[in-house]
Order: C-alpha cells, then structure tokens, then sequence
C-alpha cells in the first residue's frame, strides 16, 4: 500500500512539474520557419532652401541725335592800296554754335541680371575747348534715375525673365566754347551703375 501512495505521489509530483508550452504568435502564417526578415529603417526630412546667387549684366546704349555744330568766326579784311594794309571791315561775323533738330543724346539701359539695378545718368562735363554743355533731362532735371527691376521677373526658377529696359533723354539747348576741329568729342556723360533700387 505504502508502495502505491508512493508511486501516486511521485506521479502527482511529475505532473506538478510540467509546463504547457505554447509558441509565440509571429506575422508569418506559414508553416516553415522564414529563412529572412527584412527591417524596416525611416528617416525624417526637412526640404532644402533654394540658392540664387546674384548675377549682372547691363547693357548701356546711347544715340545722339540732332545737330551740334561749330562755325568760327569769319573776318573779313579790306586791302588798302594807300597804306599798303589789311582792315577789317564790319561784314565780319561772330563764331557761333548751332543746336537744333532736337539735340539730344538718348540713353538705354537693359537689365539681363537677377538682381535690380540702379542706372544714374549725370549732366554732360565739357572738355577739349567747350566750358559749358546746357540742358536738362525730364521733368528739367539735370539727373536722370532708371530704377531696373530684375530680370527673372518674379518666376524664380519656374521660369525664363524678360530683359527689362528703360530709356533717358538729355535734350541739348545750348553750348559754351569754342573748337578747332571737326568731329571733336565736347562732352562726357557718366552713367553710373549700383546694385538695388532708389
């Protein structure tokens, strides 16, 4: 009897013992072992900023029109027989300049670049016998401003610009002075070129 209560414990202790074991649930129904898994890797992402570096080209053109012209004085002598001597008599005329058929110099400025641009176009400075150049740019201003706006337009990079071109007029009225030759330059005008607007 001790032998059977014996052997009934040893076996109540064997079952007290043993664990059911139940496998884990994986995201294969299959019923082999997958020989690969593949992992996953994510990144975040922030756009990048877009770069325009300023490029500039201006073209400057200018054209004179009308007339600018010189005419020296004209003197003219008598021969005196008696006195053996030249006289000037009074059909003598004056030296004397003549403006006319709207002297002018027209300026163009074209702007090619990405950026704005400033033209600024001064009075004449006289030079090689001539003192003084007299006229005025519009509105009788002896300045001129062109404020060029950019080429691209506004398009950024969506898109081909235009070219954008303003013009200027400095009418001539009047010069002071005198020269001695034909097709003497008698004056300067600067154009000066900043970048931006005024």
């Amino acid at each position: 009897m001790k032998k059977i209560i014996s052997l009934l414990l040893a076996l109540v202790m064997v079952m007290g013992l043993s664990v059911t074991a139940f496998a884990a649930p994986t995201s294969h129904d299959k019923d082999t072992v997958p020989t690969e898994e593949t992992a996953s890797i994510t990144a975040g992402y922030e756009a990048g900023s877009v770069s325009k570096p300023p490029v500039y080209r201006v073209n400057v053109a200018w054209e004179q029109v009308g007339t600018i012209k010189y005419t020296g004085a004209k003197e003219v002598y008598d021969w005196n027989t008696g006195t053996l001597v030249y006289a000037k008599n009074d059909k003598s005329t004056d030296a004397k300049w003549d403006v006319s058929g709207d002297a002018a110099v027209n300026i163009t400025v074209t702007n090619y670049s990405n950026m704005a641009v400033t033209a600024t176009c001064g009075a004449p400075v006289a030079m090689n016998g001539v003192t003084q150049i007299e006229g005025y740019y519009a509105g009788n201003q002896s300045t001129s401003v062109l404020n060029l706006g950019s080429a691209d337009n506004g398009l950024g990079t969506s898109g081909a610009g235009q070219p954008v071109v303003l013009t200027t007029n400095y009418a001539i009225t009047n010069v002071v002075g005198s020269i001695t030759a034909a097709n003497t330059t008698i004056g300067n005008i600067t154009i000066t070129l900043n970048t931006g607007t005024v």
